[in-house]
């Protein structure tokens, strides 16, 4: 597991804001679950994860046990798994936005406090839908997420995800957090 303590900082500023954060490949999985844990350590805040990723089961898992009924996972990623989870839901087609959406709202009824919703990861998404598409549900979703006065973390692998894509989801976000080359500066300077 890689330390992705530096990812504090795209946390405290994510209150009631929407946020791109970009990370490499190395620091996905590892990202998602630090960000649903750290709002999850605050009180009153339920987390919603939208995984394209990983699947909704291997993320529970890494989730603190009494934190478990604080969270949902939205599993675009699993395929025909025998697992149920009552924190679970599986979508039957990766593509299905609108399936999307109507999970998360689903979602947002069954928790209780103030719900981040962390969508993890766009790059993976484009790979079933047109990047206008994706770029348009975004702008739709942003609109929802700020009216209703709610917390969005989009994240995005950037070296697999197009780079028009990234500017216009940046034109949405409140802020872009870059932690790309994180990783690969570290080892960098651990071999000088």
């Amino acid at each position: 597991m890689q330390n992705v303590f530096f990812l504090k900082e795209s946390v405290a500023y994510a209150d009631k804001n929407v946020s791109l954060v970009l990370l490499n490949q190395k620091q996905i999985r590892d990202g998602i679950v630090f960000m649903a844990n750290s709002f999850l350590a605050q009180e009153f805040k339920s987390v919603i994860v939208v995984s394209y990723s990983a699947p909704g089961e291997e993320i529970l898992a890494k989730i603190g046990e009494k934190d478990r009924n604080r969270t949902a996972i939205i599993d675009a990623f699993s395929r025909n798994s025998d697992d149920n989870s009552a924190q679970v839901i599986k979508l039957s087609n990766p593509s299905d936005m609108t399936g999307v959406q109507i999970a998360i709202e689903k979602s947002e009824k069954n928790l209780l406090g103030e719900k981040i919703v962390i969508f993890d990861s766009i790059n993976v998404l484009t790979v079933y839908e047109k990047r206008e598409t994706v770029a348009k549900f975004f702008h739709m979703f942003n609109n929802k997420i700020r009216l209703e006065d709610k917390t969005l973390i989009i994240t995005a692998v950037k070296e697999s995800t197009d780079p028009d894509l990234i500017e216009y989801l940046k034109e949405f976000a409140d802020k872009t957090f870059d932690y790309s080359s994180l990783f690969i500066s570290a080892i960098a300077m651990a071999q000088e």
